[in-house]
């Protein structure tokens, strides 16, 4: 029986099934270049890009940069988002029924579309540009020998394993090597990474890549500390366990460098309230 009889013929018309084969064509590429900013940066099509997916993919991660792109991005990029919203609402629907609930009472009416979008929100670092969010913020420094840190950066993001939401703060530390970036890029950053689904441990590699792409420093140093849903409302349910990750890497040839500089970055966190 198609699924489409569950519903009735108004809401199954409008929110359409998503094809199980969806191929990029010609008529894509004008849709590619407004429907998001990571895709005004995307220049000069050819034939093989437009008609295999994997190459328009690949030449799409070249402005992302992130440790683990999604092979799936593409889809998201050549689909409106109406069409993304319905398509989600859709499937959220027959979601309510399986659960139990009743979607056309009067407080569940609008879920489905309300949910499609949020998590189109909360999802919304696949199709953000960097180009667009660093925007050339990138300055000579004045010195590199001094730390720079910003602390307390809030994030929320989405959990892979069970889409659950997990929250907290992310604190950077660095040493120039020629260059500074605006303050505000390192939230915006920070944002790009979060808003996808992830697990803390690759979330904090995402943002030192992209500062090591962009600046090169002699150092650099991404902690993470997050309460994660998946563990405080389900499983363990251990409320205020909250989970701490560090990466940072050096230019310095010299490990004693790298301590160094590490044991100052913490001294200087730890004394800032």
């Amino acid at each position: 029986m198609n699924i489409y009889n569950t519903f009735d013929a108004t809401i199954a018309n409008e929110m359409k099934e998503p094809s199980s084969n969806i191929s990029v064509n010609s008529e894509s590429s004008s849709k590619l270049s407004t429907l998001t900013p990571l895709s005004k940066n995307v220049s000069n099509f050819s034939d093989e890009d437009l008609n295999d997916p994997n190459h328009l993919l690949s030449k799409m991660m070249q402005n992302i940069k992130l440790h683990e792109p999604a092979k799936n991005s593409y889809k998201r990029l050549s689909t409106t988002q109406d069409d993304l919203t319905n398509k989600i609402a859709y499937h959220m629907k027959e979601i309510l029924e399986l659960i139990g609930e009743d979607p056309s009472r009067e407080g569940l009416l609008d879920t489905p579309k309300r949910y499609a979008k949020a998590m189109l929100h909360y999802t919304k670092g696949y199709t953000d540009d960097l180009k667009e969010v660093i925007n050339n913020a990138l300055f000579e420094s004045e010195s590199d020998e001094d730390m720079i840190i910003v602390k307390n950066i809030n994030f929320h993001s989405s959990c892979e394993h069970h889409l659950a939401p997990f929250f907290g703060t992310c604190s950077i530390g660095y040493i120039p090597n020629g260059k500074i970036i605006g303050l505000s890029k390192f939230a915006r950053i920070v944002e790009v990474c979060s808003r996808r689904l992830q697990v803390q441990e690759r979330l904090g590699r995402d943002i030192l890549n992209i500062i090591i792409d962009n600046l090169n420093p002699k150092f650099v140093v991404v902690t993470i500390e997050a309460e994660h849903m998946c563990m405080t409302a389900r499983g363990v349910q251990k409320q205020g366990t909250k989970t701490i990750t560090k990466v940072c890497e050096s230019t310095f040839e010299d490990k004693r460098e790298k301590k160094e500089a590490l044991n100052e970055f913490f001294v200087l966190y730890n004394s800032m309230k």
